[in-house]
């Protein structure tokens, strides 16, 4: 993708973007994990397909859907829109999905040839819908935030809204299944009813996500595009991103293999199918209890050492189940059960990962000049569907070469294969994930000081290489000797952000800067003033959401949600902030007019700098129109124009 805009906003996220982040997942959840949990059973009880064909017809679509998730999320970080670029496949995505879900459950015919291809043609296009939302949903985190306790705030949010969901789904699923038949006899219908109710209730929730998550990190323009292979190269060549996706290929595979063959252990082993829905149910609450009583420790100790602490705790437990299970049986339901709702506990580990791939994203940016943010989350994202689709296969050929048989009384060897299949093989897994975390480089204090320069190299603006999103000619209307055009009428719905001078001085549009630095014009919507007097003050009412670290240049979003960029002096990054004086703080809501900065003139003309303060929208994709007086002699304080949002 191209250069990241530099006015990014360095204020905390709030709780109630947290929440709804991790409604987020709840929402997803919703639809895939009851896709996940009952398609088969409909594929082969309502539509009458046999068990085979309906296996295979799942896998071919889980393949294309996985290859699809790459080249999806090259597309995403290319987008531009007033919502950001992943923002807007969660909102217009979210009732494909929702009706997808429905059609999935929906009989079509009685199991012929027809009944197989419509039924594939709407899980793929389902699958192909959920890769859209959720691969978004899921890239929001790299764009949220450069602090990186949000980051990994906004992972176990995640989580937790994960493992609610969960237990929520699997305790109400299979009662409304019963309510909607009528009888203990599920009928095809209430499986049509179930999935209209999960479809309608997600998208106030896929909503509320999208409308409280603002993308912070976007791109601007560059003269040179990045191209597709480029991206791919830097993603393939990203060695932390490389070792995060095999920890998430162990760890889901692990995971998503247990859960899958965890049944058979209850039916066979433990042989009381009653206590299913507590072996599958405490693990998802103790993981929501772990995340909560962690997740504030995950900075603080460390994404890999608190990693490592869940890893092997959670495979400490599997392999202390097995060996009861080997040598004392299963009759002590009580410490299997412990163990169990432990290994849940472990499971807090779960976000850090997805917590480390934002570090593995900021890497590649400095390593290879490319920020590839989507197709990094793709790219990791198909560990977990990889997993998903190899810890059940493993597991089950496990289970049958040591002489597991469907519907009969097990062996002993069977009953071995199926702990080994649940317990050991899961717990040695997990220890296995050890491995490429040990050799995972990006530590708290590597990362810490790769975000510093990095966050160096982005407020170092190279005006010549880098300019910002432009409106159109046409939509940035030029008042004539402070008269009001026609054209720059706004309706009553509309929301507009005044815009008032930052200095005294002669007004001049970007692109007549003039400056021995500068080969070329400045590319961006905005404009800048010559001063007089080294005075800045607050072009709008707002709050200051980031102050350069060289003190050159300052952040403010209005009241109305128009961003800006006071930029002070041209090329001035390098002078340590000596001529700058910053009269404002971090997040400090401040009026119009009022003093933000006073700049010594005398020693930027000294050091042989240019002195024009410039304006720069930087969130120009959410414009619709912009205002501006003509050239002319402006006063501190003065209105001379507004920006229309749309």
């Amino acid at each position: 993708m191209e250069n990241v805009n530099p006015n990014i906003s360095q204020l905390k996220l709030s709780r109630l973007t947290l929440i709804a982040y991790g409604f987020g997942d709840f929402a997803s959840n919703m639809c895939w994990t009851f896709i996940g949990t009952y398609l088969s059973v409909f594929y082969t009880d309502a539509l009458g397909l046999a068990p085979a064909l309906a296996s295979v017809l799942m896998m071919a679509a889980r393949v294309t859907d996985a290859i699809f998730d790459p080249v999806f999320g090259a597309v995403a970080e290319r987008t531009h829109s007033k919502y950001g670029r992943f923002r807007p496949y969660i909102l217009f995505g979210a009732p494909v999905l929702a009706i997808l879900t429905v059609v999935c459950f929906t009989r079509w015919g009685s199991g012929g040839t027809l009944t197989a291809i419509l039924a594939f043609l709407a899980y793929l296009l389902c699958g192909l819908s959920y890769t859209v939302v959720n691969l978004s949903y899921g890239s929001l985190s790299t764009v949220m935030s450069t602090d990186p306790d949000d980051i990994a705030q906004l992972n176990s949010y995640r989580m937790i809204g994960t493992n609610l969901s969960a237990v929520i789904l699997n305790a109400v699923t299979p009662a409304l299944l019963i309510f909607f038949s009528g009888s203990q006899k599920i009928e095809s219908h209430s499986y049509t009813y179930v999935a209209i109710l999960f479809a309608v209730l997600s998208l106030p929730l896929f909503y509320f996500t999208a409308l409280n998550c603002k993308e912070r990190i976007h791109p601007v323009q560059t003269k040179d595009k990045v191209k597709l292979s480029e991206t791919v190269k830097s993603v393939i060549k990203n060695v932390p991103l490389m070792l995060i996706f095999a920890i998430q290929l162990l760890a889901m595979t692990a995971f998503f293999g247990r859960m899958g063959v965890l049944a058979y252990y209850c039916l066979y082993n433990i042989q009381n199918p009653a206590l299913m829905a507590l072996f599958m149910s405490l693990p998802s609450v103790a993981t929501v209890i772990g995340i909560f009583a962690t997740k504030n420790y995950i900075i603080k100790v460390g994404k890999k050492k608190m990693a490592a602490i869940g890893y092997i705790g959670a495979a400490a437990m599997l392999l202390i189940m097995f060996v009861v299970g080997q040598t004392s049986g299963y009759s002590n339901i009580g410490l299997l059960l412990v163990l169990n709702t432990l290994y849940g506990f472990f499971c807090f580990s779960f976000p850090i990962p997805m917590a480390m791939v934002t570090d593995a994203i900021n890497y590649g940016e400095e390593k290879f000049g490319v920020r590839s943010d989507g197709t990094s989350y793709a790219t990791v994202s198909l560990s977990t569907k990889f997993g998903q689709a190899m810890g059940v296969s493993v597991a089950l050929a496990i289970m049958g070469a040591m002489g597991y048989v469907a519907n009969a009384h097990q062996s002993a060897d069977a009953l071995s294969g199926i702990n080994i299949a649940t317990n050991l093989l899961m717990g040695i897994l997990y220890l296995v994930c050890l491995i490429p975390l040990f050799f995972y480089p990006l530590t708290e204090k590597v990362s810490a000081k790769l975000i510093e320069r990095l966050t160096i190299k982005r407020e170092t603006l190279d005006f010549n290489s880098q300019g910002f999103n432009q409106l159109s000619d046409t939509d940035v209307v030029v008042r004539q000797n402070g008269v009001e055009n026609p054209d720059e009428k706004v309706v009553s719905h509309d929301r507009v952000s005044d815009v008032f001078a930052m200095a005294d001085g002669e007004l001049i549009p970007l692109d007549k800067v003039q400056d021995r630095s500068l080969t070329g014009h400045i590319i961006g919507t905005g404009f800048a003033i010559k001063p007089t007097n080294g005075v800045i003050v607050s072009p709008v009412s707002g709050t200051i959401i980031n102050i350069f670290q060289a003190h050159h240049a300052i952040g403010i979003e209005s009241d109305e949600g128009l961003e800006l960029l006071i930029h002070m002096g041209i090329d001035t990054s390098d002078l340590e902030g000596k001529p700058f004086d910053i009269a404002v703080t971090l997040g400090q809501h401040i009026d119009a007019g009022m003093k933000i900065a006073d700049v010594n003139l005398q020693q930027l003309y000294e050091w042989g700098k240019g002195t024009d303060i410039l304006l720069i929208i930087t969130n120009a994709t959410r414009i619709k129109k912009f205002v501006i007086d003509q050239e002319d002699t402006v006063t501190s304080g003065g209105s001379i124009g507004r920006a229309v949002l749309k």
